[in-house]
């Protein structure tokens, strides 16, 4: 088996850094919803730098991209600090959308996304 290394990307979806020593590294594909992801680091400069809300994980093995959602920072048993980040897919974005009103066209395709435009 293939080590996972989650690569890191901006907003921008520029590869920004890849996270090679990890704490835990969970990675959930589901078939009927949206899959999540969780990843644990140790807090430095690094990994507070490539761990920001709103930037995307990928991994080379899997075609689903992870959005960070939560951004979290406890202490161990061993008092040192841990950052731990998780979300859900990118196809959670459908979740997020709003319809504000609904509409019914009588007309071409063509002339139906002109007049919702």
């Amino acid at each position: 088996m293939r080590y996972m290394e989650p690569i890191i990307l901006n907003t921008d979806y520029e590869t920004i850094g890849i996270i090679d020593d990890y704490k835990s590294f969970i990675w959930s594909t589901r078939y009927n919803t949206c899959g999540d992801f969780e990843l644990s680091v140790e807090v430095n400069d690094k990994n507070l730098y490539l761990l920001k809300p709103d930037y995307y994980i990928i991994r080379e093995d899997d075609d689903n991209i992870g959005i960070i959602e939560e951004y979290e920072i406890t202490t161990n048993e061993n008092d040192e600090e841990i950052l731990t980040v998780s979300g859900r897919f990118a196809s959670s974005i459908l979740y997020r959308r709003i319809i504000e009103q609904q509409t019914q066209i009588n007309d071409t395709v063509s002339n139906a996304i002109q007049n919702l435009i």
